[in-house]
């Protein structure tokens, strides 16, 4: 088998120092994880160098994982759930120092309370369909669709989280 990988590489432009949501809506494709890797991650989104990411993996997980400043990491994992169209929501909460995951416009988990945060802003690009192409040996490309990728300057509260998670008519 021969299989391209697709990718966007995009200008970072995502202030973290205040709130701040994103959303993305993917499905990612079960046929190429492989449970005999150390690390088996289908990323989806990435801020890269100590990755800011929301991921698939073989242990049929979608996962958050980001880093404080001290390096250390602080990641959300859903119940173990088969591959299918889902929508995750990732929610940066400045003022509780929390990130809070949802997924298909549901509360999924938060990560610990943190003192900062790494500082992304210095990451010039982000990438949707990979961690990190540059990476010698974990790129962890993505193998599925993507469906729709947002960004708020603000952090949305639980019904619009819910709506814009079941909205599949309006961009």
């Amino acid at each position: 088998f021969l299989y391209s990988y697709s990718f966007l590489s995009l200008v970072n432009v995502f202030n973290l120092n205040s709130n701040a949501t994103f959303f993305i809506s993917f499905f990612p494709d079960k046929l190429h994880l492989n449970h005999t890797k150390e690390s088996d991650e289908f990323t989806v989104f990435s801020i890269p160098g100590w990755d800011f990411a929301i991921c698939y993996n073989s242990f049929s997980r979608y996962n958050f994982c980001a880093f404080d400043s001290d390096h250390n990491a602080l990641y959300v994992n859903s119940k173990i759930k088969p591959n299918y169209k889902t929508n995750m929501v990732i929610v940066v909460d400045r003022d509780d120092k929390i990130i809070k995951v949802y997924q298909d416009g549901i509360f999924i988990g938060q990560t610990p309370v943190y003192r900062k945060l790494y500082f992304y802003k210095k990451e010039p690009h982000f990438y949707l369909g990979v961690g990190n192409p540059n990476r010698e040996k974990t790129e962890n490309y993505f193998r599925g669709t993507i469906d729709a990728f947002a960004y708020f300057e603000e952090k949305l509260n639980d019904d619009e989280i819910f709506d814009i998670s079941l909205n599949d008519s309006e961009s």
